[in-house]
C-alpha cells in the first residue's frame, strides 16, 4: 500500500522552517511569510496529522497515545516559534520552548529505541535541527 505524499515528506516542514526562520531573522524578509508557513504546519501537526487514519493503522494504544502526544508537542514548537519571532524576550515563552524541545529529545529516544519508528524518529530529529535555530 502506498502512503500518501504529505505525509510521506512531512520531514522537510522542520527544515524549511529552520532555514526561512533564520532568513526572516538575518534578512530583511517580512515576518508574516514565516507566520502563515509556521501557522499552517502547526496545524498539520496536530489537529490534521492526529486525524488522519493512516498514521495510527496497526498501533496499539500506547503507540497512538505516543503519536498524538509527539504531535501536540511538535505543534506546540511551531506557534511559539512564530510566538518568539514577535517577541524575541519573553522569558516564559522561551522557557517553556526549551522545555518542549526536551520533551522532544525524549520522543526522539522513544521512537528510535522503543517504537521502532523511522519516519517519526527522523521528524524528531529534524525538530532537534529547528529548534536551536530559533535562539540564533
Amino acid at each position: 500500500m502506498k502512503k500518501k505524499t504529505a505525509y510521506k515528506y512531512e520531514i522537510l516542514i522542520p527544515i524549511i522552517a529552520a532555514g526561512l526562520f533564520f532568513f526572516t531573522r538575518k534578512v530583511p524578509l517580512p515576518n508574516i511569510y514565516y507566520s502563515i508557513l509556521i501557522l499552517l504546519a502547526g496545524v498539520w501537526y496536530f489537529p490534521v496529522r492526529v486525524f488522519y487514519k493512516s498514521v495510527f493503522k496497526g498501533e496499539n494504544l500506547n503507540g497512538k497515545i505516543a503519536k498524538t502526544v509527539a504531535s501536540i508537542i511538535l505543534s506546540a514548537i511551531m506557534f511559539l516559534s512564530v510566538f518568539l519571532l514577535f517577541n524575541p524576550g519573553h522569558i516564559f515563552v522561551k522557557t517553556t520552548f526549551q522545555l518542549l524541545a526536551i520533551v522532544n529529545v525524549f520522543f526522539l529516544y522513544y521512537f528510535h529505541f522503543k517504537n521502532k519508528d523511522a519516519q517519526l524518529f527522523f521528524i524528531h530529529l529534524a525538530f532537534m535541527f529547528f529548534t536551536p535555530v530559533v535562539f540564533v
